[in-house]
C-alpha cells in the first residue's frame, strides 16, 4: 500500500507533467504568431506540391494534412461560399476604465514555402493522383451489346470516369461526348442535351432532324466549391445515337472502344452490337 507521502508526490509529479505540456504547447502557438507593440507578426508554412499533370500549385500548410507517405489537402475556391459573417467591434479602456482609442497594429507575415513531393528537400514522393475505379469492361460490353435499330433514335447513354472513343461504326451512329465535371467543383460550362425527329421533306423523303441544346447549371449564392489534392476524378457523359433514317434492325456489327481516363490510361475493347 503506498503511504500518503508516495500519493502526494505522485500528485506533484502529475502536475508538472502537465505543465510542461501546456509550456510546450504555448511555445509552439507562439512560434506561429508573434506580437509586439505596433505589430502582428504570423509565421505562415506553405507547400510547393507537383500534381499528377506535372504542374505544381502552392497550398497553405493549414489546409494540408501531411502523413507519413501521402498527403490530402483542401481549400475552398470561391470567396462568397460562406455568407453568413460575423462582425466585432472592438473596445478599449485604460487602466481607470475610461475608453480610449485602441490601438491599430499592422500584421505581417513571414512566409516559409517548402517542397512536399518533389526536389532534394522532398519529404516524400507521392503523386496525388486521382482515385479511378477500374473500367468495367464486362458491363460495357454488355451495355452495348444488344441495341435498338430504330432510325433517328437515342440509343444509349453512359457516364463513367473515362473518354471514349468509338472507332468502326457506321457513319450513321455516332457517339458523342455531352458532358464533363468534377464533383464538388464548379461547373462553369455547358452541358449538352440532344434531341432527334424524324420527319419528310418535301418530296416525302424520311429525314432525321437533330437539335443540340446547351444547358448552364446555376448555384444558390453560398454553396461551397472545394479543390484538392487528390481531385474528385472527372465524370464524363455519353450518347450513342442513330441520326440517320437508316434502319439497323437485325443486323450486327463488330467496332472498337477506346477508354482513357484523365491521366491516358487505359485500353482498348473489341465490341460486338446487335441490333433488335
Amino acid at each position: 500500500m503506498k503511504s500518503p507521502f508516495d500519493k502526494t508526490l505522485f500528485l506533484l509529479c502529475m502536475v508538472a507533467v502537465l505543465a510542461a505540456c501546456s509550456a510546450e504547447s504555448s511555445s509552439a502557438d507562439a512560434k506561429s504568431v508573434e506580437e509586439g507593440d505596433n505589430y502582428v507578426l504570423k509565421h505562415v508554412q506553405m507547400y510547393r506540391i507537383l500534381g499528377p499533370q506535372g504542374d505544381t500549385s502552392v497550398w497553405n500548410a493549414s489546409n494540408c494534412h501531411i502523413g507519413d507517405s501521402t498527403f490530402t489537402c483542401t481549400q475552398v475556391t470561391n470567396v462568397d461560399c460562406y455568407i453568413f459573417h460575423t462582425s466585432y467591434i472592438e473596445i478599449c479602456y485604460d487602466s481607470n476604465k475610461v475608453e480610449i482609442p485602441c490601438l491599430q497594429k499592422d500584421t505581417l507575415y513571414d512566409t516559409t514555402v517548402a517542397d512536399l513531393n518533389f526536389g532534394l528537400n522532398a519529404r516524400m514522393d507521392y503523386i496525388p493522383y486521382a482515385k479511378i475505379s477500374e473500367f468495367n469492361r464486362d458491363s460495357v460490353k454488355s451495355l452495348f451489346s444488344e441495341l435498338s435499330g430504330e432510325t433517328c433514335k437515342l440509343l444509349v447513354s453512359y457516364s463513367s470516369n473515362y473518354f471514349l472513343e468509338a472507332v468502326g461504326l457506321p457513319d450513321s451512329l455516332t457517339l458523342l461526348k455531352t458532358d464533363e465535371y468534377r464533383l464538388g467543383t464548379y461547373r462553369s460550362d455547358y452541358s449538352q442535351i440532344i434531341g432527334l425527329l424524324a420527319y419528310r421533306d418535301s418530296t416525302g423523303t424520311e429525314k432525321c432532324g437533330i437539335s443540340k441544346a446547351e444547358t448552364r447549371i446555376t448555384y444558390d449564392r453560398g454553396a461551397c466549391f472545394y479543390y484538392s489534392l487528390p481531385n474528385e476524378p472527372k465524370r464524363i457523359q455519353y450518347v450513342l445515337y442513330n441520326n440517320t433514317s437508316k434502319s439497323f434492325r437485325d443486323t450486327t456489327i463488330s467496332w472498337k472502344l477506346v477508354y482513357r481516363d484523365e491521366y491516358g490510361r487505359g485500353d482498348t475493347l473489341d465490341m460486338t452490337t446487335k441490333f433488335k
